[in-house]
Protein backbone atom coordinates (compact mmCIF):
# COMPACT_ATOMS: atom_id res chain seq x y z
CA UNK A 1 0.00 0.00 0.00
CA UNK A 2 1.35 3.39 -0.94
CA UNK A 3 0.77 6.22 1.51
CA UNK A 4 1.12 9.28 -0.64
CA UNK A 5 -2.12 10.58 0.83
CA UNK A 6 -0.77 10.57 4.40
CA UNK A 7 2.03 13.16 3.99
CA UNK A 8 -0.51 15.21 2.06
CA UNK A 9 -2.76 15.68 5.11
CA UNK A 10 -3.24 19.33 6.01
CA UNK A 11 -5.15 21.03 8.86
CA UNK A 12 -8.30 22.90 7.88
CA UNK A 13 -7.26 26.57 7.50
CA UNK A 14 -10.76 27.67 8.51
CA UNK A 15 -10.62 25.91 11.89
CA UNK A 16 -8.40 26.62 14.92
CA UNK A 17 -5.32 24.44 15.21
CA UNK A 18 -4.42 23.57 18.81
CA UNK A 19 -0.95 22.86 20.07
CA UNK A 20 0.25 19.29 19.62
CA UNK A 21 0.24 17.55 23.01
CA UNK A 22 1.42 14.03 22.21
CA UNK A 23 4.68 12.81 23.78
CA UNK A 24 7.64 14.69 22.19
CA UNK A 25 9.27 11.50 20.93
CA UNK A 26 6.06 10.53 19.10
CA UNK A 27 5.74 13.98 17.50
CA UNK A 28 9.38 13.81 16.40
CA UNK A 29 8.87 10.37 14.85
CA UNK A 30 5.67 11.51 13.14
CA UNK A 31 7.30 14.61 11.66
CA UNK A 32 10.10 12.43 10.32
CA UNK A 33 7.80 9.78 8.84
CA UNK A 34 4.67 11.61 7.67
CA UNK A 35 5.61 15.29 7.72
CA UNK A 36 4.95 18.31 9.92
CA UNK A 37 1.63 19.28 8.34
CA UNK A 38 0.17 15.81 8.88
CA UNK A 39 1.01 16.02 12.60
CA UNK A 40 -0.89 19.30 12.81
CA UNK A 41 -3.82 17.68 11.00
CA UNK A 42 -3.82 14.98 13.71
CA UNK A 43 -3.82 17.61 16.49
CA UNK A 44 -6.72 19.51 14.90
CA UNK A 45 -8.71 16.35 14.21
CA UNK A 46 -8.18 15.03 17.75
CA UNK A 47 -9.50 18.29 19.21
CA UNK A 48 -12.58 18.16 16.98
CA UNK A 49 -13.24 14.51 17.91
CA UNK A 50 -12.94 15.08 21.66
CA UNK A 51 -15.21 18.15 21.45
CA UNK A 52 -17.81 16.12 19.55
CA UNK A 53 -17.62 13.18 21.96
CA UNK A 54 -17.98 15.48 24.96
CA UNK A 55 -21.05 17.12 23.39
CA UNK A 56 -22.61 13.77 22.49
CA UNK A 57 -22.32 12.37 26.01
CA UNK A 58 -23.50 15.59 27.59
CA UNK A 59 -26.57 15.87 25.36
CA UNK A 60 -27.50 12.22 25.91
CA UNK A 61 -26.79 12.48 29.67
CA UNK A 62 -24.59 9.37 29.34
CA UNK A 63 -21.47 9.01 31.49
CA UNK A 64 -18.15 9.79 29.82
CA UNK A 65 -14.50 9.60 30.79
CA UNK A 66 -13.63 13.28 31.10
CA UNK A 67 -10.26 13.66 32.78
CA UNK A 68 -8.60 16.30 30.58
CA UNK A 69 -6.23 13.80 28.96
CA UNK A 70 -8.57 12.52 26.23
CA UNK A 71 -7.18 14.71 23.45
CA UNK A 72 -3.63 13.55 24.08
CA UNK A 73 -4.73 9.93 23.77
CA UNK A 74 -6.73 10.60 20.61
CA UNK A 75 -3.94 12.59 18.98
CA UNK A 76 -1.34 9.95 19.85
CA UNK A 77 -3.60 7.24 18.45
CA UNK A 78 -3.96 9.06 15.14
CA UNK A 79 -0.23 9.67 14.83
CA UNK A 80 0.61 6.06 15.71
CA UNK A 81 -1.82 4.69 13.13
CA UNK A 82 -0.59 7.10 10.44
CA UNK A 83 3.05 6.15 11.08
CA UNK A 84 2.17 2.46 10.92
CA UNK A 85 0.25 2.89 7.67
CA UNK A 86 3.03 4.93 6.11
CA UNK A 87 5.72 2.41 7.09
CA UNK A 88 3.39 -0.52 6.31
CA UNK A 89 3.84 -2.04 9.77
CA UNK A 90 1.20 -3.03 12.38
CA UNK A 91 -0.01 -0.09 14.47
CA UNK A 92 0.41 -1.25 18.05
CA UNK A 93 -0.08 1.02 21.05
CA UNK A 94 3.31 1.35 22.69
CA UNK A 95 3.34 5.05 23.55
CA UNK A 96 1.79 4.73 26.97
CA UNK A 97 -0.45 7.69 26.14
CA UNK A 98 -3.38 5.93 27.79
CA UNK A 99 -1.71 5.65 31.17
CA UNK A 100 -2.38 9.06 32.71
CA UNK A 101 -5.97 9.23 31.48
CA UNK A 102 -6.71 5.77 32.88
CA UNK A 103 -5.07 6.63 36.21
CA UNK A 104 -7.20 9.75 36.47
CA UNK A 105 -10.31 7.70 35.67
CA UNK A 106 -9.54 5.24 38.47
CA UNK A 107 -8.86 8.04 40.94
CA UNK A 108 -12.16 9.74 40.08
CA UNK A 109 -14.20 6.54 40.28
CA UNK A 110 -14.96 6.29 36.54
CA UNK A 111 -16.00 2.72 35.68
CA UNK A 112 -14.01 0.73 33.10
CA UNK A 113 -17.07 0.37 30.84
CA UNK A 114 -17.34 4.17 30.72
CA UNK A 115 -13.65 4.44 29.85
CA UNK A 116 -14.03 1.92 27.02
CA UNK A 117 -17.23 3.54 25.76
CA UNK A 118 -15.46 6.88 25.44
CA UNK A 119 -12.41 5.33 23.79
CA UNK A 120 -14.48 3.39 21.26
CA UNK A 121 -16.48 6.51 20.36
CA UNK A 122 -13.27 8.48 19.80
CA UNK A 123 -11.89 5.61 17.75
CA UNK A 124 -14.98 5.45 15.52
CA UNK A 125 -14.81 9.19 14.82
CA UNK A 126 -11.07 8.98 14.13
CA UNK A 127 -11.67 6.15 11.66
CA UNK A 128 -14.37 8.19 9.93
CA UNK A 129 -11.99 11.17 9.66
CA UNK A 130 -9.27 9.02 8.05
CA UNK A 131 -11.73 7.38 5.66
CA UNK A 132 -12.91 10.82 4.59
CA UNK A 133 -9.33 11.80 3.75
CA UNK A 134 -8.74 8.55 1.85
CA UNK A 135 -11.86 9.07 -0.27
CA UNK A 136 -10.68 12.57 -1.19
CA UNK A 137 -7.36 11.59 -2.74
CA UNK A 138 -7.18 7.85 -3.51
CA UNK A 139 -8.11 6.81 -7.08
CA UNK A 140 -11.30 4.78 -7.36
CA UNK A 141 -9.51 1.66 -8.58
CA UNK A 142 -7.42 1.59 -5.40
CA UNK A 143 -10.05 2.84 -2.99
CA UNK A 144 -11.38 -0.55 -1.84
CA UNK A 145 -7.89 -1.86 -1.07
CA UNK A 146 -6.87 1.35 0.70
CA UNK A 147 -10.02 1.32 2.83
CA UNK A 148 -9.51 -2.34 3.65
CA UNK A 149 -5.94 -1.75 4.81
CA UNK A 150 -6.95 1.34 6.76
CA UNK A 151 -9.71 -0.56 8.57
CA UNK A 152 -7.31 -3.41 9.29
CA UNK A 153 -4.78 -0.99 10.76
CA UNK A 154 -7.39 0.81 12.85
CA UNK A 155 -8.90 -2.42 14.16
CA UNK A 156 -5.48 -3.75 15.08
CA UNK A 157 -4.63 -0.54 16.89
CA UNK A 158 -7.86 -0.32 18.89
CA UNK A 159 -7.53 -3.97 19.91
CA UNK A 160 -4.03 -3.29 21.20
CA UNK A 161 -5.05 0.03 22.75
CA UNK A 162 -8.13 -1.37 24.52
CA UNK A 163 -6.07 -4.23 25.94
CA UNK A 164 -3.51 -1.73 27.23
CA UNK A 165 -6.29 0.36 28.78
CA UNK A 166 -7.83 -2.59 30.58
CA UNK A 167 -4.46 -3.76 31.93
CA UNK A 168 -3.57 -0.25 33.08
CA UNK A 169 -6.99 0.20 34.67
CA UNK A 170 -6.88 -3.09 36.57
CA UNK A 171 -3.32 -2.52 37.80
CA UNK A 172 -4.03 1.03 38.93
CA UNK A 173 -7.33 0.02 40.53
CA UNK A 174 -5.56 -2.64 42.61
CA UNK A 175 -2.93 -0.13 43.72
CA UNK A 176 -5.45 2.67 44.28
CA UNK A 177 -7.79 0.58 46.40
CA UNK A 178 -4.87 -0.20 48.64
CA UNK A 179 -3.92 3.40 49.23
CA UNK A 180 -6.92 5.56 48.34
CA UNK A 181 -8.74 5.20 51.64
CA UNK A 182 -5.62 6.05 53.61
CA UNK A 183 -4.99 9.05 51.37
CA UNK A 184 -8.60 10.21 51.63
CA UNK A 185 -8.50 9.87 55.41
CA UNK A 186 -5.24 11.83 55.50
CA UNK A 187 -6.78 14.68 53.49
CA UNK A 188 -9.95 14.62 55.59
CA UNK A 189 -7.82 14.83 58.76
CA UNK A 190 -6.01 17.85 57.32
CA UNK A 191 -9.27 19.57 56.40
CA UNK A 192 -10.82 19.14 59.85
CA UNK A 193 -7.58 20.45 61.35
CA UNK A 194 -7.82 23.58 59.18
CA UNK A 195 -4.73 22.61 57.15
CA UNK A 196 -4.46 23.10 53.37
CA UNK A 197 -4.64 19.54 51.94
CA UNK A 198 -2.65 20.35 48.79
CA UNK A 199 -3.41 20.71 45.10
CA UNK A 200 -4.21 17.03 44.45
CA UNK A 201 -6.85 16.78 47.19
CA UNK A 202 -9.88 16.97 44.92
CA UNK A 203 -8.46 14.37 42.56
CA UNK A 204 -7.80 11.91 45.38
CA UNK A 205 -11.13 12.53 47.10
CA UNK A 206 -13.24 12.71 43.98
CA UNK A 207 -14.91 15.69 45.69
CA UNK A 208 -15.01 19.36 44.71
CA UNK A 209 -14.06 21.22 47.87
CA UNK A 210 -16.12 24.21 46.75
CA UNK A 211 -19.27 22.08 47.05
CA UNK A 212 -21.55 21.74 50.08
CA UNK A 213 -20.48 19.10 52.59
CA UNK A 214 -22.15 17.14 55.37
CA UNK A 215 -20.12 15.00 57.78
CA UNK A 216 -21.54 12.19 59.91
CA UNK A 217 -19.96 9.81 62.42
CA UNK A 218 -21.08 6.20 62.80
CA UNK A 219 -20.30 3.99 65.78
CA UNK A 220 -21.57 0.92 67.57
CA UNK A 221 -22.72 0.41 71.14
CA UNK A 222 -22.71 -3.36 70.71
CA UNK A 223 -20.45 -5.09 73.21
CA UNK A 224 -19.84 -8.20 71.11
CA UNK A 225 -18.60 -8.80 67.58
CA UNK A 226 -20.67 -7.26 64.78
CA UNK A 227 -20.43 -9.37 61.59
CA UNK A 228 -19.52 -7.34 58.48
CA UNK A 229 -19.67 -4.12 60.45
CA UNK A 230 -17.72 -2.13 57.87
CA UNK A 231 -19.85 -3.46 55.05
CA UNK A 232 -23.08 -2.53 56.82
CA UNK A 233 -21.81 0.98 57.51
CA UNK A 234 -20.74 1.42 53.88
CA UNK A 235 -24.11 0.15 52.69
CA UNK A 236 -25.95 2.61 54.94
CA UNK A 237 -23.69 5.50 53.88
CA UNK A 238 -24.22 4.93 50.15
CA UNK A 239 -27.95 4.27 50.55
CA UNK A 240 -28.20 7.53 52.49
CA UNK A 241 -26.20 9.31 49.81
CA UNK A 242 -28.68 8.16 47.18
CA UNK A 243 -31.66 9.15 49.36
CA UNK A 244 -30.14 12.59 49.88
CA UNK A 245 -29.16 13.07 46.24
CA UNK A 246 -25.48 13.47 47.14
CA UNK A 247 -22.99 13.87 44.31
CA UNK A 248 -20.33 11.96 46.25
CA UNK A 249 -20.24 9.69 49.29
CA UNK A 250 -17.00 8.90 51.11
CA UNK A 251 -16.66 6.31 53.87
CA UNK A 252 -13.58 6.74 56.07
CA UNK A 253 -13.16 4.06 58.80
CA UNK A 254 -11.11 4.89 61.89
CA UNK A 255 -10.43 3.03 65.12
CA UNK A 256 -13.78 3.27 66.90
CA UNK A 257 -15.80 5.43 64.54
CA UNK A 258 -16.40 5.67 60.81
CA UNK A 259 -16.64 9.10 59.22
CA UNK A 260 -19.13 9.51 56.39
CA UNK A 261 -18.84 12.50 54.08
CA UNK A 262 -21.57 13.50 51.64
CA UNK A 263 -21.22 16.38 49.18
CA UNK A 264 -23.55 18.25 46.81
CA UNK A 265 -22.98 20.66 43.95
CA UNK A 266 -25.57 22.99 45.48
CA UNK A 267 -27.14 21.84 48.74
CA UNK A 268 -28.82 18.81 50.34
CA UNK A 269 -32.61 18.68 50.55
CA UNK A 270 -33.98 20.83 53.38
CA UNK A 271 -35.54 17.72 54.98
CA UNK A 272 -32.26 15.78 54.99
CA UNK A 273 -32.68 14.81 58.66
CA UNK A 274 -36.15 13.38 58.02
CA UNK A 275 -34.81 11.36 55.08
CA UNK A 276 -32.01 9.96 57.20
CA UNK A 277 -34.47 9.06 59.92
CA UNK A 278 -36.57 7.07 57.44
CA UNK A 279 -33.68 4.82 56.44
CA UNK A 280 -33.42 1.37 57.98
CA UNK A 281 -30.35 0.84 60.14
CA UNK A 282 -29.09 -2.04 62.29
CA UNK A 283 -30.01 -1.63 65.95
CA UNK A 284 -26.34 -1.35 66.92
CA UNK A 285 -25.66 1.56 64.57
CA UNK A 286 -25.57 5.08 66.00
CA UNK A 287 -25.21 8.03 63.64
CA UNK A 288 -24.33 11.61 64.55
CA UNK A 289 -24.83 14.19 61.80
CA UNK A 290 -23.26 17.64 61.45
CA UNK A 291 -24.72 20.54 59.49
CA UNK A 292 -24.39 21.22 55.74
CA UNK A 293 -21.60 23.74 55.13
CA UNK A 294 -20.02 25.05 51.94
CA UNK A 295 -16.40 25.12 50.81
CA UNK A 296 -13.23 23.54 52.18
CA UNK A 297 -13.84 25.29 55.50
CA UNK A 298 -17.31 23.77 55.51
CA UNK A 299 -15.82 20.31 56.00
CA UNK A 300 -14.26 21.56 59.25
CA UNK A 301 -17.48 23.31 60.35
CA UNK A 302 -19.68 20.32 59.59
CA UNK A 303 -17.29 18.00 61.41
CA UNK A 304 -17.20 20.26 64.48
CA UNK A 305 -20.99 20.23 64.61
CA UNK A 306 -20.90 16.45 64.18
CA UNK A 307 -18.49 16.13 67.13
CA UNK A 308 -20.96 17.98 69.35
CA UNK A 309 -23.71 15.60 68.26
CA UNK A 310 -21.39 12.65 68.92
CA UNK A 311 -20.75 13.93 72.44
CA UNK A 312 -24.48 13.98 73.15
CA UNK A 313 -24.99 10.60 71.48
CA UNK A 314 -22.18 8.92 73.41
CA UNK A 315 -23.60 10.23 76.70
CA UNK A 316 -27.29 9.62 76.03
CA UNK A 317 -29.20 6.45 75.19
CA UNK A 318 -32.60 7.78 74.13
CA UNK A 319 -31.93 7.84 70.36
CA UNK A 320 -29.69 6.28 67.71
CA UNK A 321 -29.74 9.14 65.18
CA UNK A 322 -28.16 12.33 66.50
CA UNK A 323 -28.58 15.32 64.15
CA UNK A 324 -26.86 18.44 65.43
CA UNK A 325 -29.62 20.48 63.79
CA UNK A 326 -31.96 19.18 66.54
CA UNK A 327 -29.35 19.06 69.32
CA UNK A 328 -27.83 22.53 69.21
CA UNK A 329 -29.24 23.70 72.54
CA UNK A 330 -28.73 20.38 74.32
CA UNK A 331 -25.13 20.19 73.06
CA UNK A 332 -24.48 23.72 74.29
CA UNK A 333 -26.14 23.20 77.68
CA UNK A 334 -24.40 19.89 78.32
CA UNK A 335 -20.89 21.08 77.49
CA UNK A 336 -20.33 21.36 81.25
CA UNK A 337 -22.09 18.21 82.54
CA UNK A 338 -21.89 19.06 86.24
CA UNK A 339 -23.29 22.56 85.76
CA UNK A 340 -26.02 21.11 83.56
CA UNK A 341 -26.83 18.53 86.21
CA UNK A 342 -27.18 21.18 88.94
CA UNK A 343 -29.37 23.34 86.69
CA UNK A 344 -31.66 20.43 85.75
CA UNK A 345 -32.17 19.24 89.30
CA UNK A 346 -32.85 22.78 90.58
CA UNK A 347 -35.40 23.57 87.88
CA UNK A 348 -37.26 20.26 88.05
CA UNK A 349 -37.49 19.78 91.79
CA UNK A 350 -40.77 17.94 92.43
CA UNK A 351 -40.79 16.49 88.92
CA UNK A 352 -37.55 14.54 89.08
CA UNK A 353 -38.63 11.02 90.04
CA UNK A 354 -37.65 8.17 87.73
CA UNK A 355 -40.97 6.27 87.84
CA UNK A 356 -42.88 5.85 84.57
CA UNK A 357 -45.72 8.20 85.59
CA UNK A 358 -43.39 11.11 86.35
CA UNK A 359 -41.38 10.49 83.18
CA UNK A 360 -44.63 10.66 81.18
CA UNK A 361 -45.59 13.94 82.86
CA UNK A 362 -42.18 15.45 82.07
CA UNK A 363 -42.39 14.38 78.44
CA UNK A 364 -45.88 15.80 78.01
CA UNK A 365 -44.86 19.13 79.55
CA UNK A 366 -41.73 19.22 77.36
CA UNK A 367 -43.70 18.69 74.14
CA UNK A 368 -46.36 21.16 75.29
CA UNK A 369 -43.74 23.86 75.87
CA UNK A 370 -42.05 23.04 72.55
CA UNK A 371 -45.44 23.47 70.88
CA UNK A 372 -46.00 26.93 72.34
CA UNK A 373 -48.63 25.68 74.74
CA UNK A 374 -50.79 24.11 72.01
CA UNK A 375 -52.89 21.22 73.27
CA UNK A 376 -53.71 20.17 69.72
CA UNK A 377 -50.10 19.93 68.55
CA UNK A 378 -49.09 18.15 71.75
CA UNK A 379 -51.93 15.65 71.42
CA UNK A 380 -50.97 14.93 67.78
CA UNK A 381 -47.29 14.45 68.56
CA UNK A 382 -47.93 12.18 71.56
CA UNK A 383 -51.02 10.44 70.13
CA UNK A 384 -53.16 11.25 73.17
CA UNK A 385 -56.47 13.03 73.78
CA UNK A 386 -56.73 16.79 74.34
CA UNK A 387 -58.09 16.29 77.86
CA UNK A 388 -55.14 14.02 78.64
CA UNK A 389 -52.76 16.82 77.61
CA UNK A 390 -54.56 19.27 79.92
CA UNK A 391 -54.51 16.85 82.84
CA UNK A 392 -50.83 16.00 82.50
CA UNK A 393 -49.71 19.61 82.10
CA UNK A 394 -51.73 20.62 85.18
CA UNK A 395 -50.37 17.69 87.20
CA UNK A 396 -46.76 18.49 86.17
CA UNK A 397 -47.27 22.11 87.13
CA UNK A 398 -48.60 21.10 90.54
CA UNK A 399 -45.51 18.97 91.16
CA UNK A 400 -43.24 21.82 90.07
CA UNK A 401 -45.09 24.22 92.32
CA UNK A 402 -45.54 26.91 89.66
CA UNK A 403 -47.97 27.69 86.80
CA UNK A 404 -47.02 26.18 83.38
CA UNK A 405 -46.47 29.66 81.92
CA UNK A 406 -43.94 30.71 84.55
CA UNK A 407 -40.20 30.35 83.86
CA UNK A 408 -41.01 28.63 80.57
CA UNK A 409 -37.53 29.01 79.08
CA UNK A 410 -35.74 27.59 82.14
CA UNK A 411 -38.30 24.81 82.48
CA UNK A 412 -38.07 23.77 78.81
CA UNK A 413 -34.25 23.76 78.84
CA UNK A 414 -34.21 21.63 81.97
CA UNK A 415 -36.76 19.25 80.46
CA UNK A 416 -34.64 18.93 77.32
CA UNK A 417 -31.61 18.02 79.41
CA UNK A 418 -33.62 15.55 81.46
CA UNK A 419 -34.98 13.97 78.28
CA UNK A 420 -31.53 13.25 76.86
CA UNK A 421 -29.73 12.72 80.18
CA UNK A 422 -32.16 11.23 82.75
CA UNK A 423 -29.28 10.64 85.13
CA UNK A 424 -28.97 14.42 85.58
CA UNK A 425 -31.99 14.15 87.87
CA UNK A 426 -30.45 11.53 90.16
Amino acid sequence: MTSTWIPGLRPDPHQPVPERISPPELIEAAEREIGVQATWWAAQTAQRIVDEVTTRFRDSESPAMVTGFEREGCEASLLTVLIGLHKQIPSVSRSGSATESVHQSVHRGVAINTVLQTVWTCHALAQDALLTEVEKVVPEQRLVEEVRQLNRAMNGYITSYAGELIREYEEELALWKGRVQAEQLRIFTQLIAGVDPGENAEEILGVRLTDTHLVASVWSRATGHVPDKDGQIASFAHTAGEALGAARTLVLPQDDVTEVWWSWRSAPPSEYVARLRQLTRPTWMHVAVGTPERGAGGVLSSHQACLQAVRVGRRSEVLSLWPYEELRIVALLSADPEAARRFTRAELTGLSDADAKTVTLRETLRVWLQSGGSRTVTAERLFIALNTVSYRVAKASDLLGRPPGERTVETLLALELAHYFPDFLT
